[in-house]
Formats: structure tokens, C-alpha cells, sequence
């Protein structure tokens, strides 16, 4: 049963729905974004305990990712333990519902340049919820916990999951609640101070980690990612953005986290802005199979690895595209399939060039 972490935003797009809906405020908590990959480990009595990744169940062996599942089957009884645990502490029944904690798998050799590298393997949750094992499973409890309709997760609060984690304490497992959090309330009538506010806290988690220096290791971190406070908003979502310090975003079209997208002038240069080379490793990260040594093998799944990149420039940046309008059928649908088309090979040949940069020459 494969339950999808939802895409993290950006903070534009949280001013954009606070605008909407007539959001004037809004708390948020930060924590610290760490730089490894994103996993999760689900169970339910139907279904036992299973491992995934962003995108897929793994299991150990082929089909794994950075050796997670291998190591969720190690510590099969201790995940077991804690999310039943993590269940009863909210009033989930295991019998009709699935539990599913996120966290990111970091440390050891996953990823390199920040201060948790090197660091004992571990993984770190960061999220978790609750959802039917079968479509007539009623969605219980209610309350602050649940947060959509009865076909879509009900997410936890951070303090129902650290809660539950500070009765239960089990090794080796950690939550991001341990280490600094942040606090933040956007004013969408002020704006420009919520904005330095977002840019001075991320230069500071980018300038020494706190998870790292937890550990005892000064170096690089990568961001902070917000979620909105219970109840915040008035209308009962949770929002989530992040916001990346300069080395690790995948974008240049604005300043840190696209807090204020600059539109550009032609496409080059928007191609030039977004296919960035943070962007295309994040692309071999999700495409291309884990601890396998780049060869010409990749280039039979280099199909994939372009669509990924042309899919996430149009999910993150299309805001600071310079015909936006055109691109969005304003102006004729004729108009719109030409520009569509130009965007996908100015894409597609920037991403080619690189791939076959970093296959055949060792460049990034």
C-alpha cells in the first residue's frame, strides 16, 4: 500500500492560497530540512510493515533505495512496536487503517557537502499519518488530527508524533522535533519582514547545522521546511514550504526558496536559471537505480531522466517563465502548443548536454 508523501511548496504558493481564501495570518513551526533521501515505513495489520521511497515501495535487494529497505527489514519488530504505538496514542485502529511515518534516511555516505554526512546512518521522521485500509473504513478519530476528506491521509500534528516518540523512545530511530525549531507567524499585510525573516533563519541552519552540531559536527545544512500551525488558517489544511539556503537550491529564478520568482526576459535564459546542476543530480537520484556506477546503460533510461526534469521545471519555476500567459492558453491554443513544445526542447537539449557531460566525462 504506497501512500505518497505530498510535494513540499514553495512560499509563493502559500501567499498565493492565503490570498484566495482571505488568509490574513498564519503560525508556522519550522525544522530543519536534512539532505538525504526521502523515506517512509507504513503499517497496518493487513498489511504488516512495508518500506517506500518518494515514489514506490522497495524492498531489499534491486529494487532498494540507499539499502532503506534493508534497513527497515533489520528493525522489522522495532517499526512494528512504534507504529502501533503511534496509532493507539491517537485512537487509530491497525485492523481498518494503515499508519505511515516519512522521515528522511541520512548520514553515512547518501550525501555529500553538509554536516550530517559521515554521520552514523539514521532516519528521521519528519511527518505522519493515518488513512482507511479499504474505501468503506471510516475515517476515526476527528479532531485537529484530521485534516481531509474521508479518500485522503489525516495528518498528525508534530506534537501528537514527538509525544508519542517521547513515551516510546526506541533506538535507532529519531524525530526532527529533537533538534532546533523555528517559529515564524506570516503576516500577509507585512510581507517583505515575513521574508527576511525566512532568509536570515535559513542562512543560519546553511551556515551550521543544527542536526549536525547536535551530533558534534559543524558544516553545512541544507534548509528549513514550515508547517502551519493547528488550526491556523480557518480552513483546516496543512501547509507545508521550504525553503533551501543557496547551495542546494534547483533553481536560480529568485532569491532563497523562490520567496519573490523574477520573471525572465527569453527562454534561454530561463532554461539557463532552472535546468541548474543541483536540479539534474536530483533528477539522477530519482531516475537512475541507487548505488550503481554511472554507464553507458544509463543513457536506455535517459528518456525518463529528461521528462523528470522538464516535469519539475514545470511544477516549480513556471511562474518566472517569460510567456507565461501563452504557455497557459491565453492567448489560442495553437499559441500554446508552440510554446509548450519550443519549452520541452530547450529542456530536453540543456538536460542531454549534461548527461552526456556527466556519463562521459565525469563532469557535473
Amino acid at each position: 500500500m504506497f501512500v505518497k508523501f505530498p510535494k513540499i511548496r514553495q512560499f509563493r504558493d502559500f501567499v498565493t492560497y492565503a490570498k484566495k481564501h482571505g488568509v490574513t495570518k498564519a503560525r508556522f513551526q519550522g525544522t530543519v530540512k536534512l539532505h538525504g533521501t526521502n523515506a517512509a515505513v507504513g503499517f497496518s495489520t493487513q498489511q504488516g510493515v512495508w518500506a517506500q521511497s518518494r515514489n514506490r515501495i522497495i524492498t531489499p535487494g534491486a529494487s532498494d533505495n540507499a539499502n532503506f529497505a534493508a534497513y527497515v527489514d533489520e528493525h522489522r519488530d522495532v517499526f512494528r512496536r512504534v507504529l502501533m504505538r503511534l496509532a493507539k496514542d491517537v485512537g487509530v485502529n491497525v485492523d481498518t487503517h494503515a499508519v505511515v511515518m516519512y522521515g528522511e534516511w541520512c548520514g553515512g555516505k547518501i550525501q555529500k557537502g553538509v554536516a550530517i554526512s559521515g554521520l552514523p546512518l539514521m532516519f528521521v521522521v519528519f511527518d505522519a499519518c493515518y488513512l482507511p485500509t479499504a474505501p468503506s473504513a471510516p475515517m476515526a478519530p476527528s479532531g485537529p488530527s484530521a485534516s481531509g476528506p474521508d479518500s485522503e491521509p489525516c495528518w498528525l500534528t508534530p506534537s501528537q508524533i514527538a509525544g508519542s516518540f517521547a513515551q516510546n523512545k526506541v533506538e535507532p530511530l529519531r524525530h526532527i522535533w529533537e533538534f532546533d525549531t523555528f517559529e515564524i507567524t506570516v503576516d500577509l499585510d507585512d510581507l517583505p519582514k515575513v521574508r527576511q525573516q525566512l532568509i536570515a533563519l535559513t542562512d543560519g541552519v546553511e551556515r551550521d547545522c543544527p542536526v549536525g552540531k547536535a551530533f558534534g559536527k559543524s558544516g553545512v545544512g541544507e534548509g528549513i521546511v514550515w508547517r502551519t500551525a493547528v488550526g491556523t488558517d480557518g480552513v483546516g489544511t496543512v501547509h507545508r514550504f521550504k525553503v533551501k539556503g543557496k547551495e542546494h537550491q534547483t533553481s536560480k529564478v529568485a532569491g532563497v526558496a523562490a520567496l519573490e520568482p523574477d520573471v525572465l526576459n527569453t527562454v534561454q535564459e530561463f532554461v539557463d536559471r532552472t535546468v541548474t546542476r543541483n536540479r539534474l543530480l536530483q533528477g539522477v537520484k530519482e531516475v537512475f537505480p541507487a548505488d550503481t556506477v554511472p554507464d553507458e546503460t544509463w543513457f536506455k533510461r535517459a528518456g525518463k531522466f529528461y521528462q523528470w526534469v522538464v516535469h519539475d521545471v514545470k511544477k516549480e519555476d513556471m511562474d518566472a517563465y517569460p510567456f507565461l500567459a501563452d504557455y497557459q492558453g491565453e492567448n489560442g491554443d495553437d499559441r500554446k502548443k508552440a510554446i509548450e513544445k519550443s519549452l520541452n526542447r530547450a529542456i530536453t537539449a540543456a538536460s542531454q548536454l549534461w548527461l552526456k557531460n556527466y556519463l562521459e566525462l565525469g563532469q557535473e
